[in-house]
């Protein structure tokens, strides 16, 4: 017998072939498996509004990308330590204070 003929062999085969995923990882939502302090930090996240994500939003975005997004903050010069990081055989670009960007707003 083979296991086409064999419905309920063919579907342990199929289960094992293509394992389900959980609908959480594919909305990459991972509060099923964060850490305590990874709660917290989405927690806070999601009770104040921020410059481009406010708490709405969260069913609608990844975990990390909410987190992510919450920490930017617009900027109209990016920091001195980002041009000092630059290496130095670079001259500073002519239009240097004048970008727009996104800073963190921890940094």
């Amino acid at each position: 017998m083979s296991i086409a003929d064999n419905p309920i062999a063919f579907k342990h085969l199929e289960d094992v072939i293509f394992p389900k995923v959980d609908d959480r990882i594919k909305k990459l939502k991972f509060s099923h498996i964060a850490s305590e302090k990874t709660h917290q930090v989405i927690a806070n996240c999601r009770k104040e509004e921020a410059a481009f994500v406010h708490p709405s939003d969260f069913p609608t975005l990844s975990d990390f990308c909410f987190v992510l997004f919450h920490q930017f903050v617009p900027c109209r010069r990016p920091p001195n330590i980002a041009f000092r990081r630059r290496k130095k055989a670079k001259p500073k670009p002519e239009k240097w204070d004048t970008l727009s960007g996104l800073c963190c707003k921890y940094c």
